[in-house]
């Protein structure tokens, strides 16, 4: 039914297989009707967009690193004012002591490329240092979202693992 519907919307000329090669950022198939749509037009609108599959290939949403379907009554007004509440994401990536060495840089670009065109504050701070990234987020008035990338190899007896230390007090703790 996903072909179906795909070869359908594509048409002769090959336009759905072009905007999808042509975007660039997240990609939202939005579907519209009147304020009280017909029943041709209600058929369209509950039409199973969620299982657009292109031809030789799987489902749109699943190769599509951000496809979404979006289903309106009437056309939207103005978009509203942005504010300053944009999403901010903080990342450290960080190895404890004694574990194998992180590719720091694979997981700083793995979260950028993850990122995209994305309207996203992202910081990322590479030095791997708890307090580094403490003085970063207060220079930054703080961050909505802080995620911490560790890698170590698990074990069960002991419940926590200190990523840095300074003198005997834990900057961090990680526990299982």
């Amino acid at each position: 039914m996903g072909r179906e519907l795909y070869r359908w919307l594509d048409g002769e000329l090959g336009e759905l297989t072009r905007l999808c090669d042509e975007a660039q950022g997240p990609l939202v198939f939005e579907v519209r009707g009147p304020a009280r749509p017909s029943a041709t037009e209600w058929a369209l609108l509950r039409a199973p967009y969620e299982l657009l599959a292109a031809p030789g290939g799987g489902f749109l949403a699943q190769e599509l690193s951000s496809f979404a379907v979006a289903r309106r009554l009437r056309r939207p007004g103005p978009a509203p004012a942005l504010d300053g509440f944009r999403l901010g994401v903080a990342f450290m990536a960080s190895a404890p002591r004694g574990q194998h060495e992180l590719d720091f840089e694979a997981e700083e670009m793995a979260v950028l490329r993850a990122a995209g065109a994305t309207s996203l504050d992202l910081v990322v701070e590479d030095s791997g240092n708890p307090e580094h990234l403490g003085g970063r987020l207060s220079e930054l008035g703080g961050m909505p979202v802080v995620h911490l990338f560790c890698h170590g190899l698990h074990e069960w007896q002991d419940f926590s693992h200190r990523l840095h230390e300074s003198g005997h007090q834990p900057y961090c703790l990680v526990w299982p």
